[in-house]
Order: C-alpha cells, then structure tokens, then sequence
C-alpha cells in the first residue's frame, strides 16, 4: 500500500524523507519504509502514554525474571563479556585507568554488573520505574537518571563510553538520542550499540512475522540507515557487524512464550519439555538478525 501524504510525525525520523510503503507486521500493527535509507518505523509513532503502560516490572517476564534471575542472568552475561572486553581493548588496552560508562536503557543492570569486571565506573539511564528503583539500589541515585537520555542532567564530555543494547529501537528521536550521547562523551569517546537490523536476513526470511517485529519496538535500522544517522550526530563509524547473542534454551523459551511464533514456539516449547536442566542452561551462540555498531565521537 502506497501512501503519499504524510504529516510530518510520519516522515522518517532518520533522513525526514516519505516512506514508499506502509507495510502491516505482527504485534507492530503498521511499518513505513523509507526508500532513501532504508530505515523501517512505526506508524503513527506512540506517545510516552502507550510506552509507559508497556514497561513496569511485567516487561521483564519474558526474560524470566519472574522465575528466576539466573535465567536471564546465563544468557547476558556470556553476551556482554566480550562486548565489554572489545570496548575496553580500544579505549585502554593497557588497562591503566578506570572508564566511565553510561548504559541507555539500563534494565535491571546486568550489563553494568559485567562491567564492573572490566573495572568501569557505572552510570544509567532508565525509563521503567521498577528498574529504577533496582539500579539506584546497586548504584545510587547521583548514577542512574529516571527518564530519556535526550533529558539526562550528566555533564558534557564526561563518559569515555556509552552502550545503547537493544534500547534504539525503543527511543522516538534516535536522532537526538545519538547527538546526545555524542555530547556526553568525552575525545574520542565510543558508541557501543546493538538493535534489529532490517535488512537481516533472518528478517527477510521471516517477513511479516519476524520476531523482532513488537509493539514497543519504534525503530528499524538498516546498516545504511545506521551510519548516515550517527554520522549526522557526530561519529565515525569503527564498526558494524552481525550481532552474537549468547542465549540458552530457558531464556529463548520464555521469549517465545511472551511473543510467538507459530512454527517456532511448538518446537522450543517441546526441546524444553524434554532436555535436562543443565541443557537448557546452557548458553550457545546465535546471531539473531541483530547488528553490532561501535563508533567514535568525531573530532
């Protein structure tokens, strides 16, 4: 279906030109596609009313936290170990000083719990209340702000690095979004992000129901679309790669259950029923249609 009279809330948030089509997905009801690059978003966008309703603590029970942390626990921390150790290899290979680190989207800080290892100061950000409440428990208050990075009060240049792991695709200005975290950084600073990539193969080969595709998720990446916004921001591009996640047959279990799939969920649903326990906590290696974005605040 072909639209071409938009408001201007419906242009792409990424290079503000009309998308070709609106395409209608799963769970994300109506995508527009940008034809210039590449970018696929939701329309109309929803306001902060629609999202706050979405996240509180029943967000995470596709996780498993409900159950029992550790489920979600095996699989981020096997994912975010050599993430963390890539990062810190650029910024200090020689492991001489202590990196500030801000975490967008922060959850319940499991990211920022691996960090620690690699002996970064932690900072967040955070829209889910509970979370909040987590995260200023483990880190305090003057660490972890309660709303939208584009709002946070932390001072200009003061991170050495800023991760965004499957949070862009939740944010309504990812513009913004990235020229804030670009002032937030110091020289040289990096930008560690991780998202959906559109133009994956895992999504071309699943369609209208790839499993990516939700009610929270607003936008839609390409590697195209990826690199002309964070050069727009400010940012050289270092690297952008598919995405490794470490995930074991308990968490993907959970996250079939929270969002199915009509082939897929039968079969995890059945591995679950039948494998020991120490099987399903296994975690392996898969790429799930993901990207991997490292970039460098510009001079």
């Amino acid at each position: 279906m072909k639209k071409t009279a938009l408001p201007d809330t419906d242009l792409c948030p990424v290079c503000g030109n009309i998308p070709i089509h609106i395409r209608r997905v799963v769970r994300a009801n109506e995508i527009a596609v940008c034809g210039n690059c590449g970018s696929w978003y939701r329309v109309p966008r929803p306001g902060p009313e629609t999202l706050n309703k979405i996240y509180d603590k029943k967000y995470y029970n596709s996780w498993g936290l409900n159950e029992d942390e550790k489920i979600t626990q095996l699989s981020k921390r096997a994912t975010f170990t050599p993430l963390l150790r890539r990062i810190k290899k650029i910024l200090d290979p020689e492991g001489a000083i202590n990196l500030r680190i801000l975490d967008v989207g922060a959850a319940t800080g499991m990211l920022l719990e691996t960090a620690n290892e690699f002996n970064f100061i932690p900072y967040a950000t955070e829209v889910n209340d509970y979370s909040v409440t987590v995260l200023r428990q483990l880190y305090g208050s003057d660490h972890v702000f309660a709303g939208e990075l584009t709002d946070c009060p932390f001072a200009d240049g003061y991170f050495h690095v800023v991760t965004m792991t499957d949070v862009i695709e939740h944010v309504t200005e990812p513009g913004k979004t990235f020229q804030t975290a670009a002032r937030l950084l110091g020289k040289d600073g990096v930008l560690c992000i991780t998202t959906p990539r559109i133009d994956s193969l895992s999504r071309r080969v699943m369609g209208g129901g790839w499993l990516h595709f939700k009610e929270e998720h607003i936008q839609y990446f390409s590697r195209k679309a990826m690199a002309k916004a964070l050069r727009l921001a400010g940012f050289s591009i270092i690297k952008i790669s598919p995405h490794y996640k470490f995930l074991t047959l308990d968490y993907i279990y959970r996250q079939l259950l929270t969002y199915p799939h009509r082939l897929l969920t039968p079969v995890i649903r059945a591995l679950h029923r039948i494998l020991p326990a120490k099987w399903r906590n296994r975690p392996l290696r898969y790429c799930c249609g993901e990207m991997l974005v490292i970039a460098r605040k510009a001079t």
